[in-house]
């Protein structure tokens, strides 16, 4: 039983200050809009004369719904209303001179983010700052409320009405009855959110009387009550029971006989919750043991940050351990008061702090079809939470086969994901885009990449076409008489192939044909070569030389009107005529033209004609008049696979 004052005693005390509240008249009627306050100075002045807005004035200026001293609204209208804050000169530590003005009307934000530096609220040990009438609504963000005082209930807040309290701390407030920090009667909600150092007899940090409280994710550290309830206590304060609901917070390190204290027997509150670390949860009747999930030590590190939070130390029973139902739900979102996106790990973890891990790659992906022939392709690498410094030197490639000139090209994409763009360089082979441990990619708090290297997909690059003569379709085909220009023989099922002339002085001409359908429809061809393999030289001499080099004719599809070797081939018409002279210097028995661009519109991309390229070879003289034989002999289509004529194309597609 409470020794240092009555049950009833302590109900009249609320019904007066609950009259109290009521009895103050209303303020002005609330227009419709949004009205927001800057507030410019740390100090806790109210001077129409000094042109600054603190934060006093600003206050009055929004329940007032007018613009007030310093203070001008910047919003759209007056209504539901924001203060800010930028304060220049380094410090936005506002220390109070009295009691702040009451928060009488409407619904105001008090929002220290962005504010350049932490936004501490000081009641310098003698004043309260925030005292919230009913059928009023009080959300308070990213602040620090630290040292007030109050002689009865609430040191730092008394709520009648609503009040929210997000990312914020409040720390060494103190009560000299209930609520070293809050005393709700009203319905209030916490989330991502530290008390510490609060004391007083009852509910050292909150006390909920008649009230609803909601707790979430948030911790409550090294709160004092000479009583009960060194971080939160709950009664029924004359007739309406308190219901409180607790989720994934801590409540521990208490100087008091527990940390969670339910009232008595005949004035009990309504507990809920779940997942939350309790290490002294109370006994008998006023037990909080039905929403404790552990009552082991949570292993919190030192106080740090602004607004301050209790990291959680290695091996904390806190870490994991949440219900992963509240923390992607208003008013957690997936934030934690140190800034980390939860959850970390496989569960969000208990309390305001959410340990942040370092990011690793969750995946390395195809973002375009495969295989590939394109010059340039997209992988999509994904992170396991959202990072900065990527750069193009953050990757590596590996590549097999005979890829050339492939590279990273760009990096584009914010967050937790990326694009990443890569040449594929010529010719073909295989593309893997990693990560290696030379990365200096981090999270959003510095946290370097880990988990390196990282090996991503693999594209299979097709930029080269190499095929080659089919035997059945070449051969060579004799000319009828000299200077005849008409086909007189042919074979088709030699080993070989003949260029030069007969003892006769007719012209030798070959036809070589190649399926090239396996080229991409769209694809732009970069570079051709011919590859011919020299079996005999007949006659003597060099008739390469002799003959004043080779020369090309080109068909797309086939010469003639099959795409059988036939001796009309010899003179029909071609679709580009006249390429050449070429004369290569040999690799051995290995003669290579290089096919010049003006035949790269004639090389068949389809499966029409079969998908054929048939190429008429010959030599530019047509004979040397000496009545003696002279001509090369070619592996034909015929020879063994390894001597026939290559034709080998590479390309892209754009």
């Amino acid at each position: 039983m409470k020794n240092t004052i009555s049950k009833l005693s302590r109900f009249l005390l609320i019904v007066f200050l609950l009259a109290s509240a009521l009895a103050i008249p209303p303020g002005p009627a609330r227009a419709s809009g949004a009205a927001t306050f800057t507030v410019t100075s740390n100090s806790d002045a109210d001077n129409a004369l000094d042109g600054f807005c603190t934060l006093r004035e600003a206050i009055s200026a929004a329940v007032g719904d007018a613009n007030y001293h310093g203070c001008s609204n910047t919003g759209a209208g007056f209504g539901d209303d924001l203060i800010i804050f930028s304060i220049s000169g380094g410090s936005s530590t506002i220390t109070l001179t009295a009691d702040l003005p009451s928060i009488s009307t409407g619904i105001l934000t008090i929002d220290g983010s962005n504010s350049g530096s932490p936004v501490v609220i000081d009641g310098g040990s003698s004043y309260r700052p925030f005292n919230i009438y009913s059928s009023v609504s009080l959300t308070l963000k990213n602040l620090t409320v630290q040292h007030s005082y109050f002689a009865g209930y609430g040191g730092a807040a008394y709520n009648a009405g609503t009040l929210n309290v997000f990312n914020s701390s409040f720390l060494n407030n103190l009560a000299t009855f209930e609520g070293g920090a809050i005393e709700n009667d009203g319905t209030v909600t916490i989330a991502n959110s530290t008390f510490s150092g609060n004391s007083a007899p009852y509910g050292g940090a909150l006390q909920n009387t008649s009230g609803t409280a909601t707790i979430l994710n948030s911790t409550f550290s090294g709160n004092t009550a000479s009583g009960h309830g060194g971080a939160l206590g709950t009664w029924d304060g004359g007739g309406t029971s308190a219901n409180t609901t607790v989720k994934n917070t801590i409540m521990a390190n208490s100087t008091a006989i527990e940390d969670c204290f339910n009232a008595w027997a005949s004035l009990p509150g309504i507990l809920t919750g779940d997942h939350n670390i309790i290490e002294t949860a109370g006994s008998g009747s006023a037990t909080c043991s039905g929403i404790t999930t552990s009552a082991a030590d949570p292993m919190l590190g030192s106080l740090t940050g602004s607004p301050a939070y209790f990291p959680l130390s290695a091996g904390s029973p806190a870490m994991d351990a949440g219900n992963d139902a509240i923390c992607p739900a208003a008013p957690v979102n997936n934030e934690s008061q140190n800034g980390v996106t939860r959850p970390q790990g496989a569960h969000c973890d208990i309390g305001s702090y959410e340990v942040d891990f370092p990011p690793t790659v969750k995946s390395i992906t195809l973002l375009d079809p495969n295989p590939t022939s394109k010059l340039s392709v997209r992988f999509a690498v994904t992170f396991s939470e959202a990072v900065t410094d990527v750069a193009a030197a953050d990757f590596s490639l590996t590549k097999t086969g005979v890829i050339a000139g492939a590279s990273v090209t760009g990096v584009s994409g914010t967050g937790a994901t990326r694009t990443v763009s890569v040449n594929t360089g010529k010719r073909n082979g295989t593309l893997r885009l990693d990560i290696p441990t030379t990365a200096t990619i981090t999270d959003l708090t510095g946290n370097p990449l880990s988990g390196l290297p990282f090996l991503g997909q693999t594209y299979t690059v097709k930029k080269i076409l190499t095929v080659r003569s089919t035997g059945s379709q070449d051969g060579w085909i004799l000319e009828s008489s000299e200077n005849s220009s008409a086909g007189g023989t042919l074979n088709a099922t030699n080993a070989t192939f003949n260029l030069g002339d007969n003892a006769a002085k007719k012209q030798y001409r070959d036809i070589l044909s190649f399926n090239t359908s396996g080229l991409p429809d769209t694809a732009v061809i970069t570079s051709v070569t011919l590859k011919i393999k020299k079996s005999a030289v007949v006659g003597g001499g060099n008739p390469v030389t002799m003959f004043q080099g080779f020369m090309l004719d080109i068909k797309k599809g086939f010469f003639g009107s099959s795409a059988a070797l036939q001796i009309s081939d010899f003179q029909a018409a071609a679709s580009k005529t006249g390429l050449g002279p070429f004369s290569p210097t040999p690799s051995g028995t290995l003669y290579t033209i290089t096919v010049p661009p003006a035949a790269y519109p004639y090389i068949n991309r389809l499966a029409t004609n079969g998908g054929l390229t048939q190429l008429r070879l010959r030599f530019k003289l047509d004979d040397n008049n000496n009545l003696i034989a002279n001509f090369i002999s070619f592996d034909s289509g015929n020879a063994p696979a390894a001597y026939r004529p290559i034709l080998t194309i590479t390309f892209h597609v754009p």
